[in-house]
């Protein structure tokens, strides 16, 4: 088996370097900012910290400051909701959640299970095992999901998950992001703390596009830069 290389951040485009675009860097669209990352080879697994150096990001500090900018724009495309909207939904189809609920859901889709992910409490009773639940339970139907009462409630809600994540992030060690590894309890393949913290971040993403789809359908005339800067900017 070849050994474990670990590459060298590579310096900008010159005439010593001209094949810059190769090098390792890992780019942030809500921050702008970028991190040089370096695999870590082991049997069966391939993940990356950090490399060391003035300008680069902990993976704490890239996980704060991706979930920064998606809470900040879906905070942004919440204010835009009409408190009279809150029970509309899409008209074909099925399942979908109504406006209120998708609010909801937004203000627990990131640090409430990203805590769990870091901390191991996912508030089932001792002795739950979550892959014998049954799929209703864990992933239930649009009828049965909570709704807010009013667009000020999902703002204050996710104010608070956001606090949560921030405090999650800034507590948890870079070595147990970077190394230690599950499953989630509704499956999936065995990924790194950070891979789902991560994927939380984007969760909320992904839905913070669904709320921009819903508001286009309900004539709000949003565009590109609602969806990734929170307004006209």
């Amino acid at each position: 088996m070849p050994a474990c290389v670990r590459p060298e951040p590579r310096a900008g485009r010159s005439a010593a370097n001209p094949d810059y675009t190769s090098r390792p860097d890992r780019r942030f669209p809500s921050t702008g900012l970028s991190a040089i990352v370096r695999p870590i080879c082991g049997p069966g697994r391939h993940i990356h910290e950090p490399a060391t150096g003035e300008g680069t990001l902990t993976l704490n500090e890239i996980l704060r400051d991706d979930a920064q900018g998606v809470y900040r724009t879906t905070a942004a495309l919440i204010r835009l909701v009409d408190g009279d909207m809150l029970d509309w939904k899409p008209s074909t189809g099925s399942n979908w959640m109504t406006t209120g609920q998708l609010l909801k859901h937004l203000t627990e889709a990131c640090g409430t299970v990203v805590r769990s992910f870091v901390t191991g409490d996912w508030g089932m009773p001792d002795g739950t095992d979550a892959s014998e639940m049954p799929p209703e339970d864990m992933l239930p139907g649009a009828e049965a999901m909570a709704s807010v009462a009013s667009v000020g409630e999902a703002l204050e809600l996710l104010a608070e998950d956001e606090a949560t994540a921030m405090e999650t992030f800034a507590a948890v060690s870079p070595e147990r992001l970077a190394n230690e590894r599950s499953t989630a309890p509704w499956g999936g393949p065995e990924l790194s703390l950070f891979q789902h913290c991560n994927g939380m971040i984007w969760h909320l993403a992904q839905h913070k596009g669904q709320l921009f789809y819903y508001l286009k359908l309900q004539g709000k005339p949003v565009n590109t830069m609602h969806l990734w800067m929170g307004g006209e900017g």
